[in-house]
């Protein structure tokens, strides 16, 4: 009866400390997003166009290898490129209720002056939308059990959709994501 009783407590003793690591890791995760978002939006006021979209992609495989790092999912940088282009792929036709997309916001700083100055802002809102919601993709996919080569860009593209619209939606009315 004692035994049994142990067993019990050790028991519920493992689920309480699984249920605070899975807790925790999702804090880290998010403060890791977090961190990122403001160095996504700085880099899309890069005046020169495809530089920003280098330095945009790097920092979000940067984010990706540190959010696998908390998981403990092993990494690999060219799976996160391939990933973050789908994602490319599948927040183009969301954004167009918003504005323009990182790529068109770069081929308009082309233009001289208002160019420049329309395609910084307007990538700046898509690069921090974007980069909070492929960061909430990989958070939610790791927490589940998946790894950089389960992530099926299609499967997750409406979780991915819904989360770059609402950051969208919140840069509008000026609300802040966490």
């Amino acid at each position: 009866m004692a035994a049994q009783t142990i067993d019990e407590s050790a028991e519920v003793l493992d689920e309480n400390f699984e249920e605070e690591i899975v807790l925790e890791n999702h804090e880290r995760a998010g403060k890791v997003v977090n961190k990122y978002i403001p160095f996504c939006a700085g880099a899309a006021l890069i005046p020169v166009p495809g530089v920003d979209l280098a330095a945009i992609t790097g920092i979000h495989v940067k984010m990706i290898a540190d959010i696998s790092k908390i998981y403990g999912i092993p990494f690999s940088e060219d799976a996160a490129k391939n990933i973050i282009s789908s994602f490319i792929a599948a927040a183009i036709p969301s954004s167009m209720g918003f504005g323009l997309t990182q790529i068109a916001s770069s081929m308009l700083k082309v233009i001289p002056g208002l160019g420049t100055i329309l395609g910084m802002g307007a990538g700046a809102a898509f690069a921090a939308a974007f980069t909070f919601a492929l960061g909430r993709v990989f958070i939610q996919h790791f927490e589940s059990g998946g790894n950089l080569i389960t992530l099926d860009p299609t499967a997750a593209g409406e979780y991915f959709k819904n989360e770059f619209n609402s950051a969208m939606a919140d840069q509008k009315s000026g609300d802040k994501k966490s």
